[in-house]
């Protein structure tokens, strides 16, 4: 695919926007990856008003059908997929590794077979009958549902938002984010063009372009992903016409509680600097603060530093690279800017890893990984989300003093606990405010799809993923004929 576009979607006919523009490739920004034809507000209407018109008739699909016809749409995708060196195209406008584009590009398949193994457990009208007489638990489709999608894993958060609001039975209209538009955009049309017309489609743009959908009267719900400010944005605009259901997944400051009965070995070093720089530390369950037992903190850091320095970083597409560059300027800025601040404020910063041969630093957005030791408490590397390659290591000697520092935050997303000491790991995990807690693993490699889970405080509101993550698709609704 040679510079593709990323055109609007609605039903079923590709659309022009207002103006176009360059999606450049982080590791080389003189690079023109392709385009995105960024939407009016009359684009904006029109998918609306399409996904509303086939809103009914699709409701009234038994699930069997909508069950079949989604996994016609996925073998669609699947053949489309082993035509086109899809992976590839992600490196090129997100900017992570190959086999992170891998996972993102072709995890929609699993995922989306997922939701159809759980949609009849989730969704079917539940029927209790005794001497008082009978009720019967109904799951409703919503309507239209806006779904707004990041840059960090485009493909993969975007699927898990369509695939479950289809079989629920909704319409369903997506904003990328505007830097990762490409492999997403081709990869819902290729999925729409195996549904009814209209019943899937896609809007681009930037902030302007998300607040009118989300504030749009005829839209039901809204599904976002990305930042607690930007949650926030849309937490108000969703309000502004209607009151809409609301699925919001926000940042993290995951911390990982390493405790002094921990064995260090080859493989727990491994996991640790895997689970800090995924996704070059732009994921939201990625660890961004290490808390370790005085008793271990000085093995530790030895070799979490020596693992760390086999990072080889530079362009993803190069498969000897383990660490891409951040995908946009304005990350880049923010993760040297907390770094520096740092720095300032008493930290050690020790930089890791080399740069990959060939690779043209002053082109991309390339940042050595880095480890903060003795940085103060206060520091923005400790208190907020860096989104980057870096990350703070923290001693600690008291399990409440870990705690209390860990649950100091206005974040909850996700957490880890590593520890030899199972029932204690289980003990600190139900004292931690984040809404998945891991024990001696975090991140991917603990990641289930079957479970719902959503965060806590700023990090979110409702709930993804599971049975439970379908039926948030759905108005819940009560028919009853009982006398108590």
């Amino acid at each position: 695919m040679d510079n593709p576009v990323a055109y609007n979607l609605i039903a079923g006919a590709q659309k022009e926007g207002a103006h176009r523009e360059a999606v450049d490739n982080p590791a080389n920004v003189d690079e023109i990856v392709g385009y995105v034809e960024v939407a009016s507000t009359a684009l904006v209407d029109a998918a609306v008003d399409s996904a509303h018109t086939a809103f009914p008739r699709w409701a009234a699909t038994p699930l069997s059908e909508r069950k079949a016809l989604l996994e016609q749409a996925t073998q669609k995708v699947e053949k489309w997929q082993s035509e086109h060196d899809i992976p590839l195209l992600l490196t090129r406008e997100q900017g992570k590794i190959l086999a992170e584009a891998r996972r993102d590009a072709y995890g929609a398949i699993p995922v989306t077979r997922l939701n159809i193994d759980l949609a009849d457990a989730a969704i079917t009208d539940r029927v209790t009958e005794d001497e008082q007489g009978r009720n019967i638990l109904v799951y409703d489709p919503i309507g239209v549902v806006a779904v707004v999608t990041p840059w960090n894993w485009p493909v993969l958060l975007t699927i898990n938002a369509v695939a479950p609001a289809l079989l629920a039975g909704n319409s369903v209209v997506v904003k990328p984010a505007p830097n990762t538009p490409l492999v997403v955009t081709e990869t819902l049309r290729t999925m729409a063009s195996a549904l009814p017309l209209g019943l899937l489609n896609v809007v681009q743009g930037g902030a302007d372009v998300g607040g009118h959908l989300v504030s749009h009267p005829k839209v039901g719900k809204v599904t976002f992903v990305g930042s607690v400010a930007s949650g926030r944005k849309v937490y108000q605009s969703a309000g502004e016409s209607t009151i809409k259901r609301l699925a919001l997944e926000l940042g993290g400051n995951d911390p990982a509680l390493i405790f002094g009965d921990t064995k260090l070995d080859d493989s727990v070093i491994r996991a640790l600097v895997d689970s800090t720089y995924m996704t070059t530390g732009q994921a939201c369950i990625a660890i961004k603060r290490l808390y370790v037992h005085s008793d271990i903190i000085g093995e530790f850091t030895d070799k979490f530093l020596d693992a760390a320095n086999e990072a080889v970083v530079g362009n993803g597409a190069d498969e000897t690279v383990t660490i891409g560059p951040l995908n946009n300027a304005m990350q880049y800025d923010k993760v040297r800017m907390m770094v520096r601040d740092a720095d300032q404020a008493g930290a050690t910063i020790r930089e890791v890893g080399r740069r990959a041969p060939g690779t043209r630093w002053d082109k991309g957005h390339f940042l050595l990984p880095s480890v903060a030791l003795n940085a103060p408490e206060d520091s923005a590397l400790v208190t907020d989300e860096q989104f980057g390659p870096v990350v703070p290591i923290l001693e600690f000697s008291d399990t409440d003093d870990v705690i209390a520092r860990a649950n100091d935050t206005h974040f909850g997303l996700s957490a880890s606990i590593w520890s030899a000491d199972t029932e204690r790991a289980f003990a600190v995990a139900r004292r931690l405010e984040a809404g998945k807690i891991w024990l001696n693993q975090h991140g991917l490699g603990g990641l289930d799809f079957g479970i719902a889970v959503g965060g806590v405080k700023n990090s979110g509101l409702g709930v993804h993923y599971g049975p439970e993550g379908i039926q948030a698709f759905t108005n819940r609704r009560l028919l009853t004929d009982r006398r108590l």
